[in-house]
Protein backbone atom coordinates (compact mmCIF):
# COMPACT_ATOMS: atom_id res chain seq x y z
CA UNK A 1 0.00 0.00 0.00
CA UNK A 2 2.95 2.82 0.75
CA UNK A 3 4.29 1.67 -2.13
CA UNK A 4 1.73 2.55 -3.99
CA UNK A 5 0.86 5.69 -2.61
CA UNK A 6 4.49 6.88 -3.39
CA UNK A 7 4.25 5.93 -7.03
CA UNK A 8 0.99 8.02 -7.37
CA UNK A 9 2.39 11.01 -5.76
CA UNK A 10 5.81 10.54 -8.04
CA UNK A 11 3.65 10.36 -10.86
CA UNK A 12 1.60 12.92 -10.14
CA UNK A 13 4.34 15.52 -9.63
CA UNK A 14 5.96 14.35 -12.75
CA UNK A 15 2.35 15.44 -14.47
CA UNK A 16 2.71 18.81 -12.68
CA UNK A 17 5.99 19.40 -13.95
CA UNK A 18 5.61 18.46 -17.80
CA UNK A 19 2.54 20.73 -17.57
CA UNK A 20 4.79 23.37 -16.75
CA UNK A 21 6.98 22.70 -19.08
CA UNK A 22 4.51 22.79 -21.79
CA UNK A 23 2.05 25.39 -20.48
CA UNK A 24 3.07 29.17 -22.38
CA UNK A 25 4.81 31.48 -20.52
CA UNK A 26 2.43 34.33 -18.93
CA UNK A 27 4.98 37.76 -18.93
CA UNK A 28 3.50 40.92 -17.58
CA UNK A 29 -0.20 39.37 -17.56
CA UNK A 30 -0.94 42.20 -14.54
CA UNK A 31 -0.16 44.91 -16.37
CA UNK A 32 -1.57 47.36 -18.92
CA UNK A 33 -0.57 50.19 -20.94
CA UNK A 34 -2.83 52.13 -19.15
CA UNK A 35 -1.02 51.48 -15.65
CA UNK A 36 2.19 51.75 -16.80
CA UNK A 37 1.30 55.33 -18.00
CA UNK A 38 -0.19 56.44 -15.10
CA UNK A 39 2.86 54.69 -12.78
CA UNK A 40 5.04 56.74 -15.57
CA UNK A 41 2.77 60.10 -14.62
CA UNK A 42 3.15 59.83 -10.83
CA UNK A 43 6.99 58.65 -10.91
CA UNK A 44 7.33 62.50 -13.15
CA UNK A 45 5.37 63.75 -10.58
CA UNK A 46 7.38 62.72 -7.47
CA UNK A 47 10.31 63.60 -9.93
CA UNK A 48 9.52 67.51 -10.26
CA UNK A 49 8.65 67.80 -6.49
CA UNK A 50 12.20 66.34 -5.88
CA UNK A 51 13.84 68.54 -8.51
CA UNK A 52 11.82 71.68 -6.85
CA UNK A 53 13.32 70.76 -3.19
CA UNK A 54 16.74 70.42 -4.94
CA UNK A 55 16.99 73.92 -6.28
CA UNK A 56 16.36 75.17 -2.65
CA UNK A 57 14.34 77.75 -3.68
CA UNK A 58 13.75 81.02 -1.95
CA UNK A 59 11.31 83.35 -3.51
CA UNK A 60 10.03 82.29 -6.53
CA UNK A 61 6.80 82.95 -8.23
CA UNK A 62 4.44 80.16 -9.06
CA UNK A 63 4.10 81.43 -12.11
CA UNK A 64 7.38 80.68 -12.63
CA UNK A 65 8.00 77.14 -10.83
CA UNK A 66 4.88 76.26 -13.62
CA UNK A 67 6.93 78.01 -16.33
CA UNK A 68 9.82 75.83 -15.60
CA UNK A 69 8.58 72.64 -15.01
CA UNK A 70 5.88 72.65 -17.79
CA UNK A 71 6.17 71.30 -21.44
CA UNK A 72 6.75 75.40 -22.15
CA UNK A 73 9.69 75.75 -20.90
CA UNK A 74 10.74 72.42 -22.86
CA UNK A 75 9.40 74.15 -25.84
CA UNK A 76 11.64 77.42 -25.49
CA UNK A 77 14.94 75.61 -25.12
CA UNK A 78 13.77 73.09 -28.14
CA UNK A 79 14.34 70.20 -25.90
CA UNK A 80 12.77 66.72 -27.09
CA UNK A 81 9.94 65.09 -25.07
CA UNK A 82 10.31 63.35 -22.04
CA UNK A 83 10.47 59.74 -22.30
CA UNK A 84 10.86 57.24 -19.54
CA UNK A 85 13.22 54.12 -19.54
CA UNK A 86 9.96 51.86 -20.62
CA UNK A 87 9.69 54.30 -23.96
CA UNK A 88 6.48 56.15 -21.74
CA UNK A 89 6.17 59.55 -23.57
CA UNK A 90 5.21 62.48 -20.85
CA UNK A 91 3.79 65.83 -21.31
CA UNK A 92 3.24 68.17 -18.46
CA UNK A 93 0.79 71.24 -18.45
CA UNK A 94 0.61 74.29 -16.58
CA UNK A 95 -3.23 74.30 -15.43
CA UNK A 96 -2.88 76.85 -12.29
CA UNK A 97 -0.45 78.89 -10.66
CA UNK A 98 -1.08 81.67 -7.50
CA UNK A 99 1.23 83.04 -5.08
CA UNK A 100 5.09 83.09 -4.13
CA UNK A 101 7.01 80.53 -1.82
CA UNK A 102 7.51 83.67 0.65
CA UNK A 103 3.44 83.92 0.92
CA UNK A 104 1.79 81.35 4.37
CA UNK A 105 0.51 79.06 1.70
CA UNK A 106 3.25 79.15 -0.16
CA UNK A 107 3.36 79.11 -3.91
CA UNK A 108 0.81 76.79 -5.39
CA UNK A 109 0.76 75.37 -8.78
CA UNK A 110 -1.20 72.60 -10.98
CA UNK A 111 0.53 70.10 -13.05
CA UNK A 112 -1.24 67.74 -15.46
CA UNK A 113 0.48 64.92 -16.91
CA UNK A 114 0.15 62.96 -19.53
CA UNK A 115 1.39 59.27 -20.53
CA UNK A 116 1.33 57.42 -23.42
CA UNK A 117 2.78 53.99 -23.41
CA UNK A 118 3.49 51.91 -26.89
CA UNK A 119 2.78 48.53 -26.40
CA UNK A 120 5.39 46.08 -25.85
CA UNK A 121 5.85 42.83 -26.61
CA UNK A 122 6.64 40.16 -23.56
CA UNK A 123 10.23 37.93 -23.76
CA UNK A 124 11.89 36.18 -20.87
CA UNK A 125 14.14 39.11 -20.59
CA UNK A 126 10.86 41.78 -20.14
CA UNK A 127 6.78 42.29 -19.41
CA UNK A 128 4.77 43.13 -22.38
CA UNK A 129 1.59 45.33 -22.25
CA UNK A 130 -0.63 46.70 -24.54
CA UNK A 131 -0.75 50.57 -26.03
CA UNK A 132 -1.87 52.88 -23.20
CA UNK A 133 -2.29 56.02 -21.63
CA UNK A 134 -3.11 58.03 -18.70
CA UNK A 135 -4.00 61.85 -17.71
CA UNK A 136 -4.33 63.49 -14.36
CA UNK A 137 -3.36 66.16 -12.28
CA UNK A 138 -0.98 67.03 -8.93
CA UNK A 139 -1.13 70.15 -7.02
CA UNK A 140 2.01 71.05 -5.82
CA UNK A 141 2.90 73.47 -2.83
CA UNK A 142 6.25 75.02 -2.67
CA UNK A 143 7.99 76.98 0.54
CA UNK A 144 11.30 78.43 0.55
CA UNK A 145 13.89 76.36 1.67
CA UNK A 146 14.40 78.30 5.16
CA UNK A 147 10.66 77.15 5.80
CA UNK A 148 11.85 73.56 4.90
CA UNK A 149 9.04 71.19 4.03
CA UNK A 150 8.82 68.72 1.71
CA UNK A 151 7.20 69.29 -1.72
CA UNK A 152 4.58 66.19 -2.28
CA UNK A 153 2.52 65.67 -5.20
CA UNK A 154 -1.10 65.40 -4.44
CA UNK A 155 -3.41 63.81 -7.08
CA UNK A 156 -6.45 66.28 -7.81
CA UNK A 157 -9.54 67.04 -9.65
CA UNK A 158 -7.77 69.02 -12.92
CA UNK A 159 -9.08 72.68 -12.99
CA UNK A 160 -10.04 74.26 -16.16
CA UNK A 161 -7.13 74.62 -18.80
CA UNK A 162 -6.01 78.73 -18.67
CA UNK A 163 -6.46 80.84 -21.48
CA UNK A 164 -2.63 81.19 -21.93
CA UNK A 165 0.27 79.34 -20.66
CA UNK A 166 2.62 80.90 -17.82
CA UNK A 167 4.51 83.79 -18.86
CA UNK A 168 8.26 83.64 -19.14
CA UNK A 169 10.00 84.68 -15.74
CA UNK A 170 11.12 88.08 -16.07
CA UNK A 171 15.00 88.20 -16.34
CA UNK A 172 16.88 89.18 -13.36
CA UNK A 173 17.78 93.33 -12.90
CA UNK A 174 21.31 94.09 -14.29
CA UNK A 175 23.06 97.43 -15.02
CA UNK A 176 23.12 99.14 -18.08
CA UNK A 177 25.56 97.95 -20.73
CA UNK A 178 26.98 100.92 -20.82
CA UNK A 179 26.97 101.60 -17.16
CA UNK A 180 31.11 102.04 -17.50
CA UNK A 181 30.64 104.55 -19.91
CA UNK A 182 28.13 106.44 -18.16
CA UNK A 183 30.41 106.52 -14.67
CA UNK A 184 33.03 107.42 -16.70
CA UNK A 185 31.37 110.09 -17.43
CA UNK A 186 29.96 111.74 -14.68
CA UNK A 187 33.79 111.52 -13.28
CA UNK A 188 35.33 113.58 -15.43
CA UNK A 189 32.67 116.34 -15.65
CA UNK A 190 31.25 116.11 -11.91
CA UNK A 191 32.50 118.53 -9.06
CA UNK A 192 32.49 117.15 -5.25
CA UNK A 193 29.17 118.97 -5.00
CA UNK A 194 27.67 118.54 -8.09
CA UNK A 195 28.80 113.70 -7.86
CA UNK A 196 25.64 113.04 -6.30
CA UNK A 197 22.83 114.52 -8.08
CA UNK A 198 24.71 113.89 -11.65
CA UNK A 199 25.11 110.25 -10.54
CA UNK A 200 21.06 109.95 -9.99
CA UNK A 201 21.01 111.94 -13.36
CA UNK A 202 23.19 109.57 -15.13
CA UNK A 203 21.51 106.25 -13.61
CA UNK A 204 17.74 107.39 -12.93
CA UNK A 205 15.86 105.28 -9.92
CA UNK A 206 13.86 103.44 -13.13
CA UNK A 207 17.04 102.60 -15.49
CA UNK A 208 16.83 99.39 -13.52
CA UNK A 209 13.51 97.31 -13.08
CA UNK A 210 12.87 96.39 -9.58
CA UNK A 211 12.27 92.61 -9.05
CA UNK A 212 9.37 92.93 -6.36
CA UNK A 213 10.39 88.99 -5.79
CA UNK A 214 14.03 89.04 -5.10
CA UNK A 215 13.84 92.65 -3.83
CA UNK A 216 16.51 93.50 -6.05
CA UNK A 217 17.02 97.20 -6.92
CA UNK A 218 20.00 99.74 -8.42
CA UNK A 219 22.08 100.86 -5.92
CA UNK A 220 24.06 104.67 -5.98
CA UNK A 221 26.72 105.56 -3.87
CA UNK A 222 29.31 108.77 -4.73
CA UNK A 223 31.71 111.43 -2.24
CA UNK A 224 34.38 112.75 -2.30
CA UNK A 225 38.03 112.74 -0.41
CA UNK A 226 39.36 116.21 -1.07
CA UNK A 227 39.70 116.16 -4.93
CA UNK A 228 39.23 113.09 -5.34
CA UNK A 229 35.83 111.60 -6.53
CA UNK A 230 34.18 108.06 -6.16
CA UNK A 231 31.28 106.36 -7.16
CA UNK A 232 29.84 103.37 -7.01
CA UNK A 233 26.26 101.66 -9.32
CA UNK A 234 25.20 98.20 -8.14
CA UNK A 235 22.63 96.25 -7.94
CA UNK A 236 21.41 95.16 -4.54
CA UNK A 237 21.89 91.28 -3.04
CA UNK A 238 24.54 90.77 -6.31
CA UNK A 239 27.88 90.83 -7.49
CA UNK A 240 26.70 93.43 -10.70
CA UNK A 241 28.16 96.21 -9.20
CA UNK A 242 30.71 98.84 -11.09
CA UNK A 243 33.30 101.64 -9.36
CA UNK A 244 35.07 104.15 -9.94
CA UNK A 245 37.60 106.93 -8.83
CA UNK A 246 38.74 110.13 -10.31
CA UNK A 247 42.31 110.96 -9.14
CA UNK A 248 44.08 114.46 -8.23
CA UNK A 249 45.48 114.47 -11.32
CA UNK A 250 41.89 114.27 -13.16
CA UNK A 251 42.58 110.34 -14.58
CA UNK A 252 39.96 108.55 -14.25
CA UNK A 253 39.51 104.71 -13.78
CA UNK A 254 36.00 101.88 -13.66
CA UNK A 255 36.49 98.54 -12.54
CA UNK A 256 34.58 95.27 -10.86
CA UNK A 257 35.43 94.88 -7.72
CA UNK A 258 36.51 91.14 -6.51
CA UNK A 259 33.38 89.46 -5.79
CA UNK A 260 34.02 88.28 -2.85
CA UNK A 261 34.70 91.97 -1.30
CA UNK A 262 30.71 92.20 -2.62
CA UNK A 263 29.51 89.54 -0.30
CA UNK A 264 27.26 89.96 2.76
CA UNK A 265 29.38 91.74 5.55
CA UNK A 266 32.09 92.70 3.07
CA UNK A 267 33.13 96.35 1.77
CA UNK A 268 29.87 95.68 -1.05
CA UNK A 269 29.21 98.23 -3.77
CA UNK A 270 29.55 101.57 -1.86
CA UNK A 271 32.21 104.60 -1.94
CA UNK A 272 34.20 102.93 -0.11
CA UNK A 273 35.37 99.95 -2.43
CA UNK A 274 35.69 102.52 -4.69
CA UNK A 275 37.90 104.80 -2.72
CA UNK A 276 39.58 102.17 -1.00
CA UNK A 277 39.86 99.18 -2.92
CA UNK A 278 39.86 96.37 -0.47
CA UNK A 279 42.92 93.50 -1.62
CA UNK A 280 42.53 90.10 -1.93
CA UNK A 281 44.61 87.27 -2.50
Amino acid sequence: MRRTVATLVAAVLLTSALAACAAPLRVGSDETGDSIARDAARQEAERIAETIDDSRPRNVLASDLAYRYSDSYRASSGAAPTVTADDVELSVQAMSWKGMTRDPGGARITLRITAHAPSRSASLAQKGWSEGDWSGCFAFRVRPFFQWSTTKPKSVICPPAPASPPPTPLPNPSLPADTADRISAVLAAATPKSLAGDLKAAFPDDSVRHDPVTGAHLTRDSGAEGTVLGVAVGISGTTDCLVGKRDADGSVRVWHPANITLQSGEAGCTLSNALHPVTTH
